[in-house]
């Protein structure tokens, strides 16, 4: 949905229980002009459909966001600045193939957002 679009995947690495995403921001993305003119910055609904996304390359199949445990918001994301963000993941499969992601979005010391979700 937003692969293409809102980011573009740089690298990953993926074991059995932990991946790392570095995910480059375009900051041309119309997304920008609307949230906020002159002050963009990444909508937290964004932050985590990418994840959600990033959760299809783990699992091989596509994924739907079933819960959110508990998401924070640290520090916004700016495209300006932040052109690079790093989504460090792990989880734990669960009953009926649903997974418990664990993430965080960061840059370098900087971490923008915590997340515990459910995927499946």
């Amino acid at each position: 949905m937003f692969r293409g679009y809102l980011y573009t995947l740089s690298s990953k690495t993926v074991s059995d229980v932990e991946a790392v995403f570095n995910v480059a921001i375009n900051s041309d993305c119309d997304i920008f002009k609307g949230h906020f003119p002159g002050n963009p910055i990444t909508p937290g609904v964004c932050m985590l459909q990418v994840a959600v996304e990033l959760c299809e390359d783990i699992f091989a199949h596509k994924c739907e966001l079933v819960k959110c445990k508990n998401i924070k918001y640290l520090h916004t994301i700016t495209p300006n600045e932040h052109q690079q963000v790093q989504y460090r993941m792990s989880w734990l499969s669960s009953q009926e193939h649903i997974y418990l992601v664990k993430l965080e979005i960061c840059d370098g010391e900087t971490v923008f957002s915590k997340m515990s979700i459910e995927v499946k």
